[in-house]
């Protein structure tokens, strides 16, 4: 016996004994092949919709997979992107650098040109006071230009360096891979991050994608891989030609240096004639020592001062007292008016309560009103019971002598005499309900006449609380007033803040002036102080020149000299120690007036906190009101989902009931077909083929009832989905509940911070009053420091005027010594202060010099790194970019493939259904005939059974065939991957050691640049670790 496989897919064989058994058991029993062949039919059918499926979701899948592909490529396309536009920008940031140490080159260059010039200058012996003066003036401009550009370039250093620092984070992150990697390839230890990003990129990724590549692609990846390779070599040999030119800028800035140091030595004969005159300085330095031990004069008027502030800051406390107690009685009155208001409003929250009550009176009223009309009804209604009682008694009464003449006259006259007996109750019940009545209509008078009284009352009571009212509303009015003269009176205390601040201005300017002509004081002093240096000198100078020459001449007139000079130094004495006595006071001055501003700034700072609290207050406000809004928002968006669940669950519920029955509608109609072929199948002789047929129908049931069982299962799912969804909506509900509660304590909060805000208001208007009355007395203090300071600047002036006769007497007394031995003097002392200075520069920017070098020639390493990994980015980005083109380009060609194979089993399908369609077609016209179909050799069914076959053995060879074809490019692929990838190792190893070799070289070239040095030794560490 042939059992018949339904899974044709998995075992063909099997399907094929199964179609060869259905075929004998067609030749031996004509009675059972109809049901044979429409299970071999049927099976395949459903073998070539499962095929189908199984195909479509393949596809699906095998589509996602490239658009996921897609996506990863484009986004680490963008991010490529973004590395090169920061690498362009840090280009551009480099060239700049790179035309500032131009530019720092051409400068320096002149400054050497210059120093050249001052040493040259420095050489010959006439003029060399103005020539003396013109080089100190340079070389400070020098210094300054250099110290400048030094700050420049060390900014600019740290700009590049967090700029090539945000590179190197882009360039990471650029280098790792889209995908994970499945193939390990062996490369050698030292390997540079450019070749490490482009073993990466063009390492095969999947074995997915290794399918789909050609053996030209990969060529085509390789060939690009040898191009990158040629242009990392380019790059090396335009590193080592900037490395020449950089040892080429190195050497012309040696020979500068040297030049300078000859320039220099040319300086150094002047140094034993300076040291002579440095012996005379130190002599002329203790005569002046002598002189500026006498400054204990000033003293006395130092203490007058400080007496006379002392005097003023007492009247400046008696004012403050006074201010301060003003601003007690302002604080009283606003607490007046603010128990007022706090009355206003007690007043209003009676007269509000009257009206409640009123409003219960009313409503009372209209209780008592309705019960009258009930009782009046109900009397009403007692009046229609006795009329209609009176008029069945009349009824009665008329029936009775109409039947008087009839022979039942007994049993009427008894059923006569009840109902006149119950009259008669009636009757009584009646006279005693109408007293009672009587007394509910007077009741409802005596009731009306209170309401009458009442309803007067309240009006009148009404009126005078209107009045009240109006009186209240009239009294709140004044005080809304008052509260508007309080924030006006507080937006004057603001401006007067204001004036405040620019008064404390105006007061810091002054005493910036007053810094100023301190230290321009102190200038003149040391100006006057030099002249007199200078006058000794050139005095003791003189002295001996003429004792030399004449000394018999001489000596009188020296010694008149040194009197009037000994008599001049002592009046200059005496002005310096008063003028150090008022600078002693304008310091005392200042220093209280610093100490007075420092008070009112520290008040300042203390309001403008306040204000700060209270504009924090604010925004916490804004911010809960912000706050609450969104709750709102989130809740009508969340009964929004709710709702929307809810109809999805209830049409999904809908659906499945509905895929339910039409499931039990066809199993009830499979059942009846089983039954009808049981039927059928019993009235035959039983043998194998009824047995084979049996058991085919037994497999069908199973596979319905496992159908049913499913669709069940399916059932029970999606009332447990809508049981789940039924919480969720029950946790949302408690959600939304907890979120009103969030709500409400928000609104408690922001009412907290209101009432916060208005006793902050409340205090800052306090603190308002008090920083008046500060500044009232400030500006008293003001006035009077500026009149003192304006008494100091006239005695400043007659100082200066003092000053400037002196001068003028010293210039007279100059003016008969300067002609003898001047011009000698003068060359000793520009000699040695030339040699000193000239010293000091040379020091100086042999340091700067040694300095701007290895600071150059690190930004050019850098410089140069920066432009090889911009090359080595854009290289990069072109071949990610030619892969995604690539890998589009596979992707697209895959789908247009499949959708291909898949119209192709589209047409095969309905070939299918039309034969099928034909053989059940055959089939009905055979069973509606009494003879049955013929399946013999050479009939039309035989042929298309044969076709039909036919067809699906081709089919399978075919799909046999392909499957062994791509296992087979699947190998050839594989190995020659590995044979490139083989040699593309080679290649990565040779330019390792070339970059190796580079980095030694750029050593040996360069062994005192630590920046290279330091650079070179990344590089040596990163290849190790890769």
């Amino acid at each position: 016996m042939v059992i018949v496989d339904i899974d044709k897919e998995n075992n063909p064989d099997a399907a094929r004994t199964s179609d060869e058994g259905c075929l004998a058991l067609s030749d031996k029993a004509p009675g059972s092949r109809e049901c044979s062949q429409c299970a071999c039919l049927r099976e395949q059918l459903i073998n070539v919709t499962e095929d189908a499926r199984e195909f479509e979701r393949k596809f699906s899948e095998i589509r996602n997979e490239g658009e996921r592909l897609y996506q990863s490529y484009e986004i680490k396309c963008s991010k490529l992107k973004d590395a090169i536009e920061s690498n362009i920008s840090l280009s551009d940031e480099n060239q700049r650098l790179y035309d500032q140490n131009q530019s720092l080159a051409e400068r320096l260059a002149m400054a050497q040109q210059k120093l050249a010039n001052v040493a040259c200058n420095a050489a010959q012996p006439v003029n060399y006071s103005a020539d003396f003066d013109r080089v100190n003036r340079l070389c400070e401009q020098q210094a300054k230009m250099i110290d400048e550009l030094r700050a420049q370039l060390s900014e600019e250093r740290l700009e590049a360096q967090q700029k090539i620092i945000g590179l190197n984070a882009l360039v990471e992150e650029s280098k790792k891979p889209p995908f994970e990697l499945k193939l390990e390839v062996v490369v050698p230890n030292r390997i540079s991050a450019a070749e490490a990003r482009a073993a990466e990129l063009y390492t095969v990724a999947d074995s997915e994608i290794l399918q789909g590549m050609s053996s030209q692609e990969l060529r085509e990846q390789i060939d690009q891989i040898c191009i990158s390779n040629q242009l990392l070599r380019d790059e090396a040999r335009e590193l080592n030609a900037k490395v020449i030119e950089l040892e080429q800028k190195i050497a012309k800035k040696e020979t500068t240096i040297e030049g300078l140091q000859a320039n220099v030595q040319r300086t150094s004969d002047f140094e034993a004639r300076a040291s002579a005159h440095e012996n005379e300085l130190h002599a002329v330095q203790g005569d002046l020592n002598s002189a500026l031990k006498a400054c204990s004069e000033l003293q006395r008027e130092r203490e007058d001062l400080i007496s006379r502030i002392d005097r003023l800051s007492h009247q400046i406390d008696s004012e403050r007292r006074t201010f301060q107690a003003e601003a007690e009685t302002s604080v009283a009155t606003i607490s007046d008016l603010e128990r007022q208001v706090t009355e206003a409003k007690a007043e209003i929250s009676r007269i509000r309560g009257a009206e409640v009550q009123l409003g219960t009176i009313r409503e009372e009223e209209q209780k008592l009103r309705a019960q009258l009309v009930q009782q009046e009804a109900a009397y009403k209604n007692a009046q229609a019971d006795l009329r209609r009682v009176y008029a069945k008694h009349k009824k009665d009464l008329a029936d009775l002598e109409a039947t008087y003449r009839q022979g039942d006259y007994i049993q009427r006259y008894e059923r006569l005499a009840l109902r006149s007996r119950h009259v008669d109750t009636l009757a009584k019940a009646v006279n005693v309900a109408v007293p009672r009545v009587k007394r509910l209509i007077e009741m409802n008078h005596e009731i009306a006449n209170a309401l009458c009284q009442n309803k007067q009352q309240l009006s009148s009571e009404w009126q005078m609380l209107e009045q009240q009212r109006a009186e209240a509303e009239k009294r709140v009015d004044d005080l809304e007033s008052e509260l508007q003269d309080a924030t006006r009176q507080r937006h004057d205390l603001c401006r007067q803040l204001d004036t405040l601040k620019s008064r404390m201005a105006s007061l810091e300017q002054d005493i910036e002036w007053e810094r100023q002509q301190k230290q321009e004081l102190v200038l003149e002093k040391e100006r006057a102080i030099a002249e007199i240096k200078y006058v000794q000198i050139q005095t003791i100078v003189r002295a001996t020149v003429s004792e030399a020459v004449h000394k018999s001449q001489t000596s009188s007139i020296v010694s008149s000299l040194r009197k009037d000079i000994e008599q001049q130094k002592k009046e200059f004495e005496a002005q310096t120690s008063a003028l150090a006595d008022r600078e002693w006071e304008l310091c005392k001055a200042r220093t209280a007036v610093e100490e007075e501003a420092a008070a009112n700034s520290l008040r300042q700072s203390q309001l403008e906190s306040e204000l700060a609290r209270l504009q924090d207050l604010e925004i916490k406000a804004a911010s809960g009101q912000s706050e609450l809004r969104r709750l709102r928002r989130e809740k009508e968006e969340l009964t929004e989902f709710i709702e929307q669940e809810r109809q999805i669950s209830c049409q999904r519920i809908v659906d499945l009931e509905y895929s339910n029955r039409m499931l039990t509608d066809e199993l009830t109609a499979a059942q009846a077909t089983i039954h009808s072929l049981q039927t059928s199948m019993d009235s035959r002789e039983p043998d194998k083929e009824l047995q084979i047929a049996l058991e085919t129908i037994a497999a069908l049931e199973q596979q319905i009832q496992a159908d049913a069982a499913t669709a069940e299962e399916r059932l029970e799912m999606s009332t447990q989905d809508a049981a789940g969804f039924r919480q969720q909506v029950q946790e949302l509900a408690v959600l939304l509940q907890s979120r009103d509660a969030t709500i409400i304590a928000l609104r408690e909060e922001i009412a907290r911070l209101n009432d916060r805000s208005a006793n902050d208001a409340r205090s800052f208007a306090e603190q308002l009053e008090s920083a008046r009355a500060q500044t009232a007395t400030a500006a008293e203090r003001t006035a009077a420091f500026e009149s003192k300071i304006a008494k100091l600047r006239q005695k400043v002036k007659d100082i200066s005027d003092e000053k400037t006769d002196l001068e003028a007497r010293n210039n007279e007394l100059t003016a008969e010594l300067e002609d003898a031995e001047a011009h000698a003097q003068r060359q000793l002392d520009i000699s040695k202060d030339t040699i000193a200075c000239l010293k000091v520069e040379r020091d100086d920017l042999q340091r700067r010099l040694e300095d701007l070098s290895s600071r150059a020639a690190s930004l050019e390493g850098r410089c140069e790194a920066t432009e090889t990994r911009h090359a080595m980015l854009m290289e990069s980005h072109k071949l990610v970019d030619g892969q995604r083109q690539h890998l589009q380009s596979r992707v697209e060609e895959l789908e247009r493939q499949l959708r291909s194979d898949v119209d192709a089993y589209k047409q095969k399908m309905a070939e299918l259904e039309r034969v099928n369609e034909s053989i059940v077609e055959q089939l009905r016209a055979a069973g509606s005939s009494s003879a049955p179909p013929d399946l013999s050799e050479g009939s039309p069914l035989h042929e298309e059974l044969a076709r039909l076959r036919e067809t699906l053995e081709t089919e399978r060879a075919e799909a046999a065939a392909k499957q062994q074809s791509m296992r087979r490019s699947l190998h050839d692929y594989k190995s020659r991957g590995d044979k490139k990838l083989a040699a593309y190792a080679d290649k990565v190893k040779q330019k390792s050691e070339t970059i190796k070799f580079i980095v030694d070289t750029i050593k040996s070239t360069l062994p005192s640049d630590h920046v290279l040095h330091e650079m070179a030794s990344q590089v040596s560490s990163e290849i190790g670790r890769q």
